[in-house]
């Protein structure tokens, strides 16, 4: 499913890059050029990053 639509981006591009480290938005902005344009995928790209870092911290327990 594409959350950002202004430049194609994913959610398993955006998956991926979770996976690979980038663990902030800005990371993920410079990786992705997410958020570049409109920035309605903002808010979106924050919750699949929240849930990211929760599943983390629950598998670290």
């Amino acid at each position: 499913m594409y959350i950002c639509v202004c430049n194609a981006i994913k959610d398993s591009q955006i998956k991926q890059a979770l996976h690979e480290g980038k663990l902030s938005i800005n990371e993920l902005r410079q990786h992705l050029a997410l958020a570049s344009r409109c920035g309605k995928c903002t808010s979106t790209l924050q919750d699949m990053l929240n849930e990211h870092l929760q599943t983390a911290d629950r598998s670290a327990d």
